[in-house]
């Protein structure tokens, strides 16, 4: 009989809705700096335009950055 120190335990893991949903919340909270300043350059008459998607080297990063004066 195996000793109870070689017994595998299982640990329960998050379904895909609840990982989501995970993702989601903490999205928005850390978004929510970048729209401030976003709405507080748009209040001094810039725009910001900021894209960003998986680079070749498999991480995420801005891959593009705009700073316009809009007249």
């Amino acid at each position: 009989m195996p000793s109870e120190s070689n017994v595998a335990t299982l640990v329960p893991t998050k379904s895909d809705a609840d990982l989501a949903a995970e993702f989601k919340k903490r999205a928005i909270e850390v978004y929510e700096p970048v729209l401030q300043l976003l709405n507080e350059a748009n209040a001094a008459g810039f725009e910001i335009g900021i894209g960003s998607g998986p680079t070749p080297i498999g991480k995420h990063m801005i891959t593009a950055l705009r700073v316009a004066k809009v007249y």
